[in-house]
């Protein structure tokens, strides 16, 4: 994956200020300026606090530099998000809190951290030093006047908020700390500096030096890094991620990278950010595509078409022709066959939390004939089934049965497996991709799960669309050959309803094909009940769908005497051959859940099973 976006950021042109200044997230809905004047004579003069809402336009303006957790920020511009427990015991707490941890920590000292940082011209190391110290002797009067604009601005208070400095020329024109020729010209010579975090954390230093070999373009560099990832799966806080156990200074030898190769990482990342998220079955994830031979001219085009791909996929006037946008991005990657270089694509699932990017998944090396051979298999089982479940009309609406990734998403919410939701289902989509074997009794347990609470609490129509879809699951991965299921040879003479079972693949023994059809049954049964009674009593005697050998068995006898009793018996011949596979059925191997699942798919498909007197 590290590949992939080494590839991506070696085509990108590199600005120095555009890929160190950082994004702020706009949920920072204001700027708070602590605004000095210059005068005639070239001196600063603090003025006054004011604020302004917050404009993503501004971003090199403002000019965010990510510095150390500890310590003085880089650039004279911090972040503020609101400690809302704080702001709940009281505004003096919240206010010292930000001028301990903001102002005096971060803020003040800024000035200092960038000539640290940078080393600036002389020239420029001058002005920042003198602006340094006009900000450090009007301490106290910022702080007493952020402290009162606060108090009298509420409502910035209790929202998250940029804090930062800005300069009044004498036209009473505003410059940003990022406008400031210092700041900006020092940037764009020494920028390279900026990406500390590559070889320094927490204080300790990884690099190596005297020529050592970078792990991507393999020359051999006079400085290596140490810390060179963007994301968080790769660290060096334990010694057991350090070959050999080093310290973590030494990691540079675990993972060594030349500082040229580490800005192209980090442009990779920030593209793939921009131009490759998309979503997936609910989850955000990125798509990185990687040559086999890296050719600059074939990766631009590559991720041209990817990009307009996704513009395509998500634009209002395609989603009413295209079932799916994963279904349409799998489909062009899957055209992506080439016959002058090997192309492969990395899934990096991942949940934003806040400025936090946690790595959910990382699929890798899938060639566009698996995602192409994935596709065709969904068409073959949508087409297959299409006169049976496309369109099934739920009272006025139609819901669509192809299928698609969210279902299984569907059945892995709420609950006891809240806590192993993503691990669960984010294991089933990693081996349908990797063409790896999927638990059938897995799949059995969650899809009974949700199928039972709507069929207890009588929501009929919820509980169809549930089983449905569950049928839709498992036809799919039994046709994809990843269903890790028993599998039997139907060979049975004098089959009385073959014709009409043979169309659904998975009932291939006996006891499938009495419970889908005693199934059937009690459906035909309950809507005579409503037809009659304007209730469906039967209902109770169906166990809340927990269909063991016991109950099986018991429920022919008593829909026979109850259709009976409403001299409705229409039915003799599904009767006649539920008691025939009965007959021929062995119980021994098969779960609850099993049983319960072939009964409901009954259930939900009774439509499936007309006779005239029906409907006349």
């Amino acid at each position: 994956m590290l590949e992939s976006l080494f590839q991506i950021g070696s085509i990108q042109k590199y600005d120095t200020l555009e890929n160190l200044v950082l994004d702020i997230d706009e949920r920072y809905k204001y700027v708070v300026k602590i605004q000095f004047k210059i005068t005639n004579e070239g001196n600063y003069t603090f003025y006054k606090i004011d604020f302004e809402e917050f404009s993503k336009n501004k971003k090199n303006s403002y000019c965010l530099i990510q510095g150390p957790k500890n310590g003085p920020a880089i650039t004279p511009t911090v972040l503020v998000p609101v400690d809302k427990k704080k702001l709940n015991d009281g505004v003096d707490g919240l206010l010292d809190d930000i001028i301990d941890k903001k102002i005096k920590k971060k803020l003040i000292g800024s000035f200092n951290s960038f000539i640290e940082t940078y080393n600036p011209e002389d020239k420029y190391k001058t002005l920042l030093q003198k602006i340094g110290t006009v900000l450090n002797s009007n301490q106290d009067n910022i702080i007493k006047e952020i402290k009162e604009f606060l108090k009298n601005n509420y409502n910035i208070l209790e929202n998250d908020k940029v804090i930062t400095i800005t300069f009044l020329d004498a036209n009473n024109s505003e410059l940003y700390c990022g406008d400031l020729l210092a700041i900006k010209e020092t940037l764009n010579s020494k920028g390279k500096a900026a990406f500390t975090r590559y070889y320094e954390k927490n204080g300790i230093i990884s690099k190596g030096a005297n020529a050592k070999t970078c792990y991507f373009c393999n020359e051999k560099k006079e400085e290596v890094w140490g810390y060179a990832c963007p994301y968080t799966f790769y660290t060096v806080d334990k010694s057991s991620f350090i070959t050999g156990g080093f310290k973590t200074e030494y990691s540079w030898k675990n993972y060594p990278v030349c500082p040229d190769c580490a800005i192209k990482l980090h442009l990779g990342s920030k593209y793939a950010k921009l131009k490759l998220e998309f979503k997936f079955a609910g989850y955000n994830y990125m798509l990185l595509p990687q040559l086999i031979f890296f050719n600059d001219k074939q990766m631009d085009l590559l991720l041209k078409r990817i990009s307009d791909y996704g513009e395509f996929s998500t634009s209002e006037s395609i989603k009413s022709k295209i079932d799916r946008v994963e279904e349409y991005l799998l489909r062009k990657l899957g055209q992506e066959d080439n016959e002058d270089n090997i192309i492969n694509f990395n899934f990096l699932f991942f949940e934003k939390s806040n400025s936090a990017f946690n790595i959910l998944m990382l699929i890798q090396d899938l060639p566009p004939t698996r995602l192409k051979h994935i596709i065709m298999v969904k068409d073959i089982v949508d087409n297959k089934y299409d006169t049976i479940l496309k369109n099934i009309i739920i009272t006025n609406d139609e819901v669509d049965f192809n299928f698609h990734f969210g279902f299984i998403v569907d059945f892995f919410k709420g609950g006891k497996y809240d806590l192993d939701f993503h691990k669960q289902c984010l294991s089933i989509l990693r081996n349908i991709f990797y063409l790896k074997n999927i638990s059938y009794y897995l799949l059995l347990d969650r899809f009974l799960s949700k199928i039972r609470i709507s069929f207890i609490n009588n929501e009929e129509l919820t509980t169809k669309i549930y089983v449905l879809k569950a049928f839709k699951i498992i036809l799919f991965l039994n046709e994809l050959g990843i269903l890790e299921r028993r599998n039997f040879y139907m060979n049975m003479e004098n089959d009385p309803m073959d014709d009409f079972l043979k169309k659904f693949s998975i009932l291939d023994s006996p006891l499938k094909r009495a419970l889908f059809l005693e199934g059937i049954l009690a459906t035909k049964l309950l809507n005579i009940q409503f037809s009659e009674k304007n209730s469906k009593p039967f209902y109770s005697r169906l166990n809340g769908l927990r269909i063991d050998e016991k109950i099986a068995k018991r429920l022919l006898p008593e829909m026979i005497n109850k259709l009976e009793e409403y001299d409705k018996n229409y039915y003799k011949e599904l009767e006649h051959a539920i008691s025939y596979y009965f007959a021929n059925a062995d119980f021994k191997g098969y779960t609850v859940d099993e049983l319960s699942f072939y009964f409901a798919l009954g259930l939900s498909l009774s439509n499936q099973y007309k006779f005239d007197k029906e409907n006349n």
